[in-house]
């Protein structure tokens, strides 16, 4: 028996049906570009979402090493690097770690430049460069207005340190170079040159003070590995910490958080399939007769089978490039406004291949499945069955005219009562697809935007001072980044319609004997069964002796806030008045503050008709649920002197 494996000739079948069917694969592949470019936007979309849930998670580790071994000797620094699973390593021999109280919960080691170490931690200036003479410094933008240091090249820098023997030293240096590194919490470094550590630690370098990064060949189960390498090393009593990107959980964190990006390529499967199949059922009548003419030259459903396979990669290709140029033009345009806080675009900072292989896969599938659903019924007839299938869906001598002339609307009506099916299936996709766009409509782009702005911030633009710019920082008053000048250039500007201060201080202040003892009655009353409210705060041994303090000597620290226009408006309208009347003249002319009690009215603060002295000046005062705060009018009201710095400028445009 002879068998017809000839599938030469289906490729050449393929590209004549592109050829004698223009405007029907023309059609097909604007489709398939959409069908591309749909499922190249949302895989790219869902891996940048993942990517940068894992890139957040490096960030706060601090550094690109899989490994960080703290406190290594040379000697067993080399040892590690020796490993066979260790793929590279990066190390650094510190002085010490900057030891200002203005730091706040942050840890910066004083270290001589690397610049590979400066890259394995995100720490390469961006602005200037590393140290290359004694005297200079290159320091991390958080550090910088932790400690009030100007933003400008060649400014003073004061840097109080301590060494690893527990020294305390205090050094001036010459700013060469910065960098924004916001989230870099664990492995911030200060740079200085190697000639400058020796003049200022006898002894240096430190040969039991070796910090060093490991990148792994295979880095899974960081921990265990970890703890493998020093035991096959013979290396005991080092500590070390594990990359965050690569531990397990928070793996799978984000791949959870970045599944509902994933999810719409459902739909676009769903809706790329209607749409083909639409389109190639339009031509279906023609389809069978062409495929029953071919079974009777003798072409076998193999050879059929490959035919539809040939199209449909063929279609794919055409469509391959254009589709990826659009989704990655979504993409590039979409992505920044999903995934925020990174200076490089992350359209372009997460691009991989992978993904744009994916979405063709993924096309190609679509396509397939689409050309091959309609030839299943068909593919095991006969020929002269497929033509009687044909011949039995014509509907015969319904609606003719008298003369035999039929009208457009007519005929248009019997196409579509000749394919009840057809017609059927291109309303529900029509349907599916006006409903997908009417939910994302009413999802994305209903909010009215002036009330969501108005719900996000009251002022178009907030400048705040960078030493509090988290809630992490502590806030430094002697920091000069926003000054009066710089208030005043806002103002003069032609859009600008107002600019409002806001100025804090933290002020020593004596709680008068009735206030002394309501607020330590208060604590002193029972908590519940086996404590007092006193005893309830035993695991803050701060605020503990705080309260102490005020219960001998009636002194505490108040923070006293200047404010004015958008920043008082804001607070009398979302703060409302408790106790006391808000008293907009005696508040301007400084006889009046507000006070505010913490949890409990009139505990924390002088209750309403009190008096509170601020710089030897007794003022009246209202009373606030909310907060727990001073506030007066004017910059040397009372004799309290704030400094000419700001700590927030609120600007409406």
């Amino acid at each position: 028996m002879l068998a017809n494996n000839n599938l030469k000739i289906c490729h050449i079948l393929a590209w004549r049906d592109f050829k004698s069917h223009k405007a029907k694969n023309l059609l097909l592949s604007f489709a398939v570009i959409l069908i591309t470019g749909l499922y190249a936007f949302t895989f790219l979309l869902g891996s940048s979402v993942e990517n940068a849930y894992l890139l957040n998670y490096e960030y706060r580790y601090g550094s690109t090493s899989h490994i960080l071994y703290h406190g290594l000797t040379l000697h067993q620094a080399d040892k590690i690097a020796q490993h066979p699973n260790v793929k590279s390593t990066v190390r650094i021999n510190a002085l010490g770690q900057l030891s200002d109280e203005m730091m706040g919960v942050r840890s910066v080691k004083l270290a001589v430049t690397d610049r590979d170490y400066a890259r394995s931690i995100l720490s390469v200036p961006t602005t200037g460069r590393l140290p290359e003479k004694a005297g200079e410094i290159a320091l991390d933008e958080f550090t910088m207005d932790s400690l009030g240091i100007l933003h400008e090249l060649g400014a003073p820098v004061s840097i109080q340190w301590t060494d690893s023997r527990g020294g305390r030293h205090s050094t001036d240096f010459t700013l060469c170079g910065w960098w924004a590194s916001p989230t870099n919490f664990t492995e911030a470094c200060a740079w200085v040159t190697a000639e400058c550590a020796a003049g200022l630690l006898s002894g240096y370098p430190d040969t039991a003070s070796v910090t060093m990064g490991v990148n792994l060949h295979q880095p899974k189960e960081l921990e265990q590995q970890a703890q493998q390498i020093m035991t096959d090393q013979g290396v005991n009593q080092v500590t070390y910490t594990t990359n965050l990107a690569y531990n397990e959980a928070r793996m799978e964190m984000a791949g959870k958080q970045a599944t509902p990006f994933y999810i719409p390529a459902l739909v676009v499967l769903l809706c790329g399939f209607l749409m083909i199949y639409s389109i190639i059922h339009v031509a279906m009548d023609q389809d069978t007769r062409f495929f029953a003419g071919l079974k009777t030259l003798g072409m076998t459903p193999r050879q059929i089978r490959w035919f539809l396979l040939e199209k449909a990669a063929l279609l794919s290709l055409f469509g391959l490039l254009p589709g990826w140029l659009m989704g990655f033009g979504i993409h590039y345009l979409v992505t920044p406004r999903i995934v925020t806080g990174m200076e490089q675009n992350p359209a372009i900072y997460f691009l991989a291949w992978e993904t744009f292989a994916l979405a063709a896969l993924c096309a190609f599938g679509t396509v397939l499945l689409a050309y091959f659903l309609p030839v299943i019924r068909t593919g095991g007839m006969m020929p002269t069955q497929m033509l009687r299938n044909l011949e039995e869906r014509v509907p015969k001598g319904r609606g003719r005219s008298s003369t035999g002339k039929v009208s457009f609307f007519r005929l248009a009506f019997r196409s579509l009562w000749r394919n009840k099916g057809r017609t059927i299936l291109s309303l529900l996709s029509l349907l599916l697809s006006l409903l997908l766009l009417c939910s994302t409509w009413i999802r994305y782009t209903s909010y009215d935007e002036d009330l969501y702005l108005n719900g996000m911030s009251p002022w178009d633009y907030t400048i705040e001072d960078g030493s509090a710019a988290s809630t992490v920082q502590r806030y430094n008053p002697n920091n000069r980044a926003i000054t009066q000048q710089i208030v005043g250039d806002l103002r003069g500007r032609s859009e600008v319609l107002e600019v409002s201060v806001l100025k804090s201080k933290e002020v020593e202040l004596t709680a008068s004997d009735e206030l002394r003892q309501r607020i330590v009655d208060f604590y002193n009353e029972p908590y519940d069964e086996t404590m007092t409210r006193r005893e309830s705060q035993a695991a803050y041994p701060d605020w503990c002796a705080g309260l102490d303090c005020l219960e001998q000597t009636g002194s505490y620290y108040g923070i006293v806030i200047a404010l004015e226009d958008a920043y008082l408006r804001y607070v009398l309208d979302n703060c409302p008045v408790t106790s006391g009347d808000f008293d907009a003249e005696q508040f301007a002319d400084g006889r009046y503050v507000v006070a505010a009690g913490a949890y409990v009215e009139g505990v924390s603060s002088p209750a309403a008709g009190e008096t509170v002295e601020l710089g030897g000046r007794a003022a009246c005062r209202a009373g606030f649920r909310y907060g727990g705060y001073l506030i007066f009018k004017r910059k040397q009201q009372f004799g309290v002197q704030l400094s000419s710095d700001l700590f927030c400028a609120a600007v409406l445009i």
